[in-house]
């Protein structure tokens, strides 16, 4: 027997059941909420109710049909946090219901949904890594391309000044000579060639 505080997860039809087989006022303080609250719960999870003058036409005898569980309303938990004894809360449901035992219902304590939260909160921050590094590989990517454009335009301009050397050269190289050796001439063409070629990023 536990006397923590135990969080007990009751599927639609389970809570359907309950409420139907007994008033709300006895579900509910095996909970240790209000009938109020208890019928919050049932219509935030469309679980349909007794109407007034159910109960008091089955201690007469008579036998009113109970509203059917609406389908593909939701398939989600119920939540009820229950303080104190928590087997005995649902050892006392189970007698209440003619079905039998609850047994697919879940109990679990604080520290399971504790875990929980950490596993949430591992996946989120899981995420978030995932997200900043895809960012800093987009940083990266776009760094490289803006070097890539620029060394592209550098690589023009100095291509552009080869030809624009080489045009020179053969200009003076196809003019009158000029005065001095021949040699000296042959010798200067030779020099700028290569000087020519040093700029230009194609050779």
């Amino acid at each position: 027997m536990s006397s923590l505080t135990k969080i007990v997860s009751l599927s639609r039809e389970q809570l359907h059941a309950m409420v139907w087989h007994e008033p709300m006022t006895k579900v509910a303080a095996r909970f240790g909420i209000t009938d109020v609250a208890l019928r919050k719960k049932c219509v935030r999870h469309s679980v349909p109710v007794p109407g007034r003058g159910f109960w008091q036409q089955r201690d007469a005898g008579r036998s009113p049909a109970p509203i059917a569980l609406p389908r593909n309303a939701g398939t989600g938990s119920i939540e009820f946090c229950l303080q104190g004894d928590a087997d005995a809360i649902l050892s006392s449901h189970e007698a209440a219901l003619s079905k039998g035992p609850l047994t697919s219902v879940a109990v679990r304590t604080r520290a399971d949904h504790s875990a929980e939260a950490q596993q949430r909160m591992e996946a989120k921050a899981h995420q978030l890594e995932a997200v900043e590094r895809e960012e800093r590989e987009a940083r990266t990517r776009a760094a490289e391309e803006r070097k890539a454009v620029e060394r592209l335009e550098a690589d023009a301009l100095a291509w552009e000044r080869a030809q624009r050397l080489r045009a020179y050269i053969a200009a003076v190289a196809s003019g009158p000579e000029t005065e001095g050796p021949a040699r000296d001439r042959a010798a200067w063409i030779d020099w700028a060639t290569r000087q020519a070629d040093a700029i230009d990023p194609l050779c």
